[in-house]
């Protein structure tokens, strides 16, 4: 007895991309839609989001990097024919508006960028004699 589906003679096989604590870092999507591109697979189920950020922004210099370098590695698989499936994620946000992100980031304590603050300067200038 077996089952019979829409594709009887597919494949599958999981790519991990998850650390063992369950977080999908940039570096590990990136190489997996890569792997995937270079190993002929014919299909990528990338529905997860990729941690820290459940949103990145573009306007973040690095969050816009990180954003690109994952466009791109989707980009190069679909090229090497390779179809990327994805969601749009399970917290039914309305992207049409402007979302609160409350979940990000999902690994610890948010880094803030200070603004650098210029050195104490010298109350003493050193006169030419």
């Amino acid at each position: 007895m077996g089952v019979a589906g829409v594709a009887p003679n597919v494949r599958i096989a999981a790519i991990r991309v998850g650390d063992p604590d369950g977080y999908i870092y940039p570096e590990s999507a990136i190489c997996g839609y890569i792997w995937a591109a270079e190993h002929g697979v014919d299909i990528v189920n990338g529905s997860f989001s990729i941690d820290p950020w459940y949103f990145w922004c573009d306007s973040d210099p690095d969050q816009e990097a990180v954003s690109t370098a994952i466009q791109r590695s989707i980009a190069y698989a679909t090229s090497r024919s390779v179809v990327a499936v994805t969601s749009l994620g399970n917290n039914y946000a309305d992207l049409a508006h402007d979302v609160l992100d409350t979940l990000s980031p999902n690994n610890g304590t948010p880094i803030t960028h200070e603004p650098p603050t210029a050195p104490a300067s010298n109350s003493r200038s050193k006169r030419a004699e």
